[in-house]
């Protein structure tokens, strides 16, 4: 494993969330009732590259929820030479 990092919740600029410092675990399901209104959100780790290459979304803490964990994984009896490399440039770049 190389790090611990917090899930936060991807929604819209335009959604009434980013106002929020964070949310709780149970707020999207209980109080927007995203499913029923047809709105999507994802739950990637505060990291993903996807949140900040769109404008038009934003990332939101989520409390109450365990954080994800980065790893690097193969199989385990792959014999790659390239696998040593890449898990050190992994550690190197990726661990808190």
């Amino acid at each position: 494993m190389l790090r611990d990092e917090p899930h936060v919740l991807a929604v819209s600029t335009e959604h009434p969330l980013p106002a929020k410092d964070s949310v709780g675990a149970a707020d999207p399901a209980d109080k927007l009732k995203m499913v029923a209104e047809g709105q999507a959100v994802a739950v990637p780790p505060l990291t993903d590259r996807r949140i900040r290459a769109r404008p038009d979304l934003t990332a939101v803490a989520i409390d109450g929820i365990d954080p994800c964990q980065i790893v690097v994984a193969s199989r385990a009896a792959d014999e790659n030479p390239l696998l040593p490399d890449v898990h050190r440039a992994a550690v190197r770049h990726l661990s808190a």
